[in-house]
């Protein structure tokens, strides 16, 4: 399927690098033709492959260098000279610009698998837990929390929050209390206390 991809991609950039030196012959040195060859840089960066682009830039550079010689004659020479060096900056600009990136996107890919694969080992060992706090014992007999034991061996980072259920249960928790702490007799022994101790209001 990725050579399938290749293939289209090395296909339609040389269509369109044979249409842009078609147009480059056919016109004189003073217009910059030359610089509609990012266009094919930037197809060429759609496929995953490095050695790709390097050649589609080495390629649009040997073919601005041949329409300096087939183009029709231009009475300023050094500013044919000029759009050219300035075509050829633009290429290999995009060019590497686009290989930067493209050693990014692997670099990322990399690290991405590379913890995928230590939190798939980390998740397939037998993991000693403790059954009532989920406290996990690691290699020196020490307990850490799950997420501790799982950043020190993935680098992965947790957030937290509280699901509706842990929400519906602290709240039915602490209201039951709540309840638990009025009814008491030592709560209705202060209430009448209180009551007992506050002045009399009604002007006798």
């Amino acid at each position: 399927m990725m050579k399938c991809e290749q293939l289209k991609v090395s296909a339609l950039c040389g269509v369109i690098a044979a249409g842009v030196f078609l147009i480059d012959a056919a016109t004189p040195l003073g217009v910059a033709e030359p610089t509609l060859y990012i266009l094919v840089i930037l197809v060429a960066l759609r496929s995953p492959a490095a050695w790709l682009i390097i050649a589609v830039a080495v390629l649009c550079t040997i073919l601005t260098v041949i329409g300096f010689f087939v183009s029709g004659d231009s009475p300023e020479v050094w500013k044919a000279i000029v759009n050219r060096a300035l075509a050829l900056f633009a290429i290999w600009a995009t060019g590497l610009i686009g290989l930067h990136r493209h050693a990014l996107l692997l670099e990322r890919q990399r690290l991405l698998v590379e913890r995928e694969a230590l939190l798939s080992q980390a998740l397939s060992q037998f993991i000693p837990i403790c059954a009532w706090c989920k406290r996990v014992r690691n290699e020196a007999n020490a307990w850490e929390t799950l997420e501790e034991y799982l950043s020190a061996r993935t680098g992965a980072t947790f957030s937290h929050g509280i699901c509706q259920d842990c929400r519906r249960n602290v709240t039915h928790e602490m209201l039951s209390a709540q309840q638990i702490l009025e009814k008491s007799p030592s709560s209705r022994t202060e209430g009448a206390a209180e009551r007992d101790a506050a002045p009399d209001r009604s002007g006798t």
